[in-house]
């Protein structure tokens, strides 16, 4: 793809039809913009069970290993159905948890995770687990909450590229994790 692309530019440019202003260097930056920061990065969650508990490692999925510097993952569930047990980092591949995040709101059945590293970046890897009990037999879905690309949302996926912040989370389509 990314041939065919500068394949084209070569063409325009020896052609003298790239308009004026606009130089192949101008034009890489921007495929190579495009390319780091396509929203190709999912968070999933796998559940496993263990003695009546119900453990969700939630985790990152990066295709192109890009540089990965925080993430923000709040979730929710159905406080009627399931009953969180604890909040586990401590195999978690980002080592500082936001102020503020990593809490659980039990009444309206919110899990408010913040995750940061402090020194590089993280590719793909655990974000963090959470322990479960169910209340009933009822199967429970457990989903992000408020995705979004401004600041203020609470489920995004963040790199830097010339020292600007980009939310590189694809969409959620449906639940992450259902327990059964």
């Amino acid at each position: 793809m990314i041939r065919k692309v500068l394949i084209i530019i070569g063409i325009l440019t020896i052609n003298g039809c790239a308009g004026p202003g606009i130089n192949t260097d101008q034009i890489k930056d921007r495929i190579e913009i495009s390319n780091r920061l396509i929203k190709n990065v999912e968070i999933r969650g796998d559940i496993k069970e263990d003695n009546g508990e119900y453990v969700l490692k939630l985790r990152l999925v990066n295709p192109d290993k890009k540089d990965i510097i925080s993430v923000r993952s709040w979730l929710t569930y159905n406080p009627e159905f399931l009953e969180v047990k604890k909040l586990d980092d401590q195999f978690s591949d980002f080592d500082l948890s936001a102020p503020g995040e990593n809490i659980v709101d039990t009444n309206l059945g919110i899990i408010k995770i913040g995750r940061s590293i402090t020194t590089g970046y993280v590719n793909e890897g655990e974000i963090i687990r959470v322990v479960f009990t169910k209340k009933t037999d009822d199967p429970n879905f457990i989903e992000l909450y408020d995705y979004g690309d401004d600041s203020k949302a609470h489920t995004r996926v963040n790199t830097i590229y010339k020292n600007d912040v980009y939310n590189v989370l694809n969409k959620p389509d449906g639940p992450i994790a259902t327990i059964k």
